[in-house]
């Protein structure tokens, strides 16, 4: 417990303890002017106190002044040596600490701990230092020697150490990371506009389109904290279309005590299967009729990529990151040409010819509703439809046409040699 008797031998000097041993003297502890009841608690830790003794036999007294401490350092125990396989994990939160976990607080740095210090709380640490073995022992790869350290308010310390083996491990307890590919008992596979890593941070590197090899990526072996066991790995892609891939990582395991040596390929599958994102147009686009025909022709609105902007006259084209797209135009002849609201029968299809700069131009559009169709197609197949409405109006007035024959009359042909001719 956390407490101090004070003692008439503690404050008083000369030939005082032959008499204290009689019960001669009784001994008053105040702070400030408040008499406090002895045994002290550790609420008195770190105060200044006002000591009184009184020879109760002649009454005489003396007093002075004392300060309360804690001197003694809180107690640790370690546990007995251990062994754990080499593909442990040696987090003590998971392996064990020499205190309770009830006890521990591990929101804080550093940790702190309760129940071993009677006065207050302690601070504990611990420093690992490792001896690897070698080849040289055949049942252990390293020991660990753990020191932990616990510490009071008032900086007293007291340490000691856990001792941990390591078996030395084998190519048989490695567990090498899932296929991704999809097929049952296998991991899905990878979109390849997922969140997962890339291996590398340039984009400029080849590799930058490979999973990484973290557990945000498609993983690594596991079980290869021994010394002696070490892997490598080496891609090898199977391009399927231009967003979508399939790769053969091949890793090699080498055991350099036993010269013993293992591959594994593990398959990964990045695929496309999402149609590209398309914003269709919302403003039906009036086109004029030629002057010379009752029809009209024009080059249908590019797509774009959306930019944040949408003007509403052609189709914008969101979330393809994999492999591009391309666009081909359909030109329907409604049945009911009176209005692009209707959705009805449709009499056929117009002239679209695409031209040598990849654009569509649409022929001998009659007047009235049109519909153009647009599929949006990315580098895997995958495709997305939308319909634009335009609409064919002569918007141009009459131009008359003065007939090319001239002919002249003669009025008043007695009376005036002239002339009027009307062309």
């Amino acid at each position: 417990m956390c407490q101090a008797d004070v003692l008439s031998t503690m404050v008083l000097e000369g030939e005082s303890t032959e008499c204290a041993a009689l019960g001669f003297y009784e001994v008053s502890i105040y702070d400030g002017n408040k008499r406090v009841s002895l045994p002290l608690n550790k609420n008195y830790i770190g105060k200044k106190l006002t000591v009184s003794v009184r020879n109760i036999v002649c009454n005489n007294t003396c007093w002075g002044t004392l300060r309360l401490e804690d001197k003694n350092p809180p107690s640790l125990t370690c546990r007995p040596r251990d062994t754990f396989s080499c593909a442990a994990n040696l987090d003590p939160r998971i392996i064990g600490m020499p205190v309770n976990f009830a006890n521990v607080n591990f929101t804080t740095s550093p940790w702190t701990v309760r129940g071993v210090d009677s006065c207050g709380i302690v601070y504990i640490t611990y420093r690992d230092s490792v001896v690897n073995h070698g080849c040289s022992n055949t049942v252990l790869s390293a020991t660990v020697y753990r020191l932990w350290c616990v510490q009071d308010s008032v900086g007293y310390q007291y340490c000691c150490r856990d001792t941990i083996d390591l078996e030395r491990g084998t190519i048989a307890d490695i567990i090498f990371p899932p296929h991704y590919d999809g097929l049952p008992g296998n991991a899905p596979a990878l979109e390849c506009n997922g969140s997962w890593d890339h291996l590398a941070d340039n984009p400029a590197d080849p590799k930058y389109y490979l999973p990484d090899t973290t557990v945000a990526g498609t993983g690594k072996p596991e079980g290869t904290y021994c010394g002696n066991i070490q892997y490598d790995f080496q891609d090898d892609t199977i391009q399927v279309c231009k967003g979508s891939y399939k790769l053969l990582r091949k890793w090699t395991v080498i055991d350099w005590c036993a010269a013993r040596h293992f591959t594994h390929i593990q398959q990964i599958k990045v695929v496309d299967t999402h149609p590209p994102v398309m914003i269709c147009p919302t403003t039906v686009r009036d086109i004029d009729t030629n002057p010379w025909t009752c029809s009209a022709s024009m080059i249908a609105p590019v797509p774009e990529d959306y930019a944040g902007q949408n003007d509403g006259t052609r189709p914008y084209v969101i979330n393809e990151g994999c492999s591009g797209w391309t666009y081909t135009v359909q030109h329907f002849i409604p049945a009911n040409p009176d209005s692009c609201n209707a959705i009805g029968a449709i009499l056929g299809q117009g002239v679209v010819t695409k031209l040598a700069d990849g654009t569509y131009q649409l022929s001998n559009l009659t007047a009235g509703c049109q519909w153009l169709v647009y599929t949006i197609t990315d580098g895997c197949g995958n495709s997305t439809r939308c319909a634009f409405d335009i609409f064919v109006r002569d918007l141009t007035p009459p131009v008359a046409v003065c007939q090319q024959k001239n002919r002249c009359f003669n009025w008043f042909e007695r009376q005036i040699n002239c002339a009027y001719c009307i062309f």
